[in-house]
């Protein structure tokens, strides 16, 4: 497999793919047929908002002083978590809590590509974001923050869909992209460390690889044989007409 890095924009991390590759889509079957409609308001609180579930996230780190990231009100951290609370200087081990259970950073494939290490300091290569993009995709399951605004304007409260799930961070996207050797490794790692989700907002440019080619389609599989649930976004761009 060749180390593949994925291009960013401010939207969404995305895959920098050969012209030849195709992409397969799939219909939705998703269908509910009801004499009313359901109350989505019951079916959230029955869901205890996500409490017990472990999600890992992929992306470009996070930065832990979020107050999304509050453990406030939380029970302990599932006993089935294994996994590790990186540090660095600026990235201590009172980053985390019991919303932010888990913090790492995955770059060997970033140095391969580069031929040196990432530069400190422009983007640092602790778990912390430097992007921007891992902090917000986190968000989904973000705890409830009071008075939230933007600019002061609409104050209200905020929170994910899933706000008492626990957030495990994988730092392996950077400035100049991700690397299907450092997804791959954050997805092995996911496995080893007992999440119940994987979530990555890293898509493809136009085509699709195919799946034998394809990293996240080889790390979702494996994690799927895990009992683990994968989402992956589409990516920005659509498949041709």
């Amino acid at each position: 497999m060749i180390d593949t890095p994925l291009s960013f924009n401010p939207s969404l991390p995305q895959l920098n793919l050969p012209s030849s590759s195709t992409t397969t889509t799939m219909p939705s079957t998703a269908s509910q047929s009801t004499s009313r409609p359901p109350n989505c308001s019951r079916l959230w609180k029955n869901s205890g908002y996500g409490d017990g579930v472990i999600i890992g996230f992929l992306d470009t780190g996070i930065w832990p002083e979020n107050n999304s990231l509050s453990h406030s009100g939380l029970s302990d951290v599932p006993a089935n978590w294994k996994g590790i609370r990186e540090t660095r200087p600026d990235f201590p081990a009172s980053s985390c809590n019991k919303k932010l259970i888990g913090a790492r950073a995955f770059y060997k494939g970033y140095i391969t590509h580069k031929g040196r290490p990432n530069e400190e300091s422009k983007e640092s290569a602790s778990p912390r974001d430097t992007e921007g993009h891992g902090t917000h995709t986190t968000s989904a399951a973000g705890s409830l923050v009071h008075y939230a605004s933007l600019f002061q304007y609409a104050t209200r409260e905020a929170r994910g869909m899933a706000s008492k799930a626990r957030i495990t961070t994988y730092k392996n996207c950077w400035s100049s992209g991700c690397y299907d050797s450092d997804i791959l490794a954050a997805m092995d790692q996911d496995i080893y460390d007992g999440v119940h989700v994987i979530s990555l907002s890293v898509g493809a440019t136009g085509h699709a690889p195919r799946y034998d080619h394809d990293s996240i389609a080889i790390g979702a599989f494996s994690a799927s044989q895990h009992g683990i649930v994968v989402s992956c976004s589409a990516g920005n761009a659509g498949p041709d007409p």
